[in-house]
C-alpha cells in the first residue's frame, strides 16, 4: 500500500549478517546431546578429534551407567583408539567387579517406567550383557 513511498527512498538495506557462531567443541556437543543418536554422533566426533581430553571423556562415558547407547559407542571407539588407558577401562567394564558394584542401583526395578521389578531387572541384565560384549569386542581389536 505504501510501496510508492518506499520507492522514493531507494532499495532496502540488506539485513545485517549474524555474528559468526562460536565453534562448539566435540566435548561440549556430547555433553549437550540429548537423544542416544546425538550422543553417539557426538562421541564419534570427539574420538575423531582425538587427544587426551577425548580419551578421558570416552573412559568416563563407558563407566557411566546412564546411557547404554553411549557406553556401547564408547567401547567401540576406545577399541579403535587403543592405548593403555583405553585397555584398562575396557577390561574394568568387561569384568564382574564393575557390574557387581552397581548391581543394587541398576536392578531395583523399572524406575517408574510402568515396568514391574522383574522386567526392570531383565532389561538391566540385558543392558549389562550388551555393554560387556561391546567391551570384549573392543578388547579383541586391541590384541596385538
Amino acid at each position: 500500500m505504501l510501496g510508492w513511498l518506499k520507492s522514493l527512498f531507494g532499495p532496502e538495506a540488506p539485513p545485517p549478517e549474524p555474528p559468526p557462531a562460536r565453534p562448539i567443541s566435540p566435548l561440549e556437543r556430547f555433553r549437550s546431546a540429548g537423544r542416544p543418536a546425538e550422543q553417539v554422533t557426538a562421541l564419534e566426533a570427539l574420538a575423531k578429534a582425538g587427544g587426551p581430553e577425548a580419551l578421558g571423556e570416552l573412559v568416563r562415558v563407558i563407566k557411566d551407567l546412564s546411557s547404554i547407547h553411549a557406553q556401547i559407542a564408547a567401547a567401540r571407539l576406545l577399541g579403535e583408539l587403543g592405548g593403555p588407558e583405553a585397555r584398562a577401562a575396557l577390561e574394568r567394564v568387561a569384568g564382574d567387579d564393575f557390574w557387581r558394584e552397581s548391581r543394587g542401583r541398576r536392578l531395583q526395578g523399572g524406575g517408574g517406567m510402568g515396568m514391574s521389578a522383574a522386567e526392570g531387572r531383565r532389561f538391566a541384565e540385558q543392558d549389562e550383557k550388551m555393554v560387556r560384549q561391546a567391551c570384549r569386542n573392543a578388547l579383541e581389536k586391541l590384541k596385538p
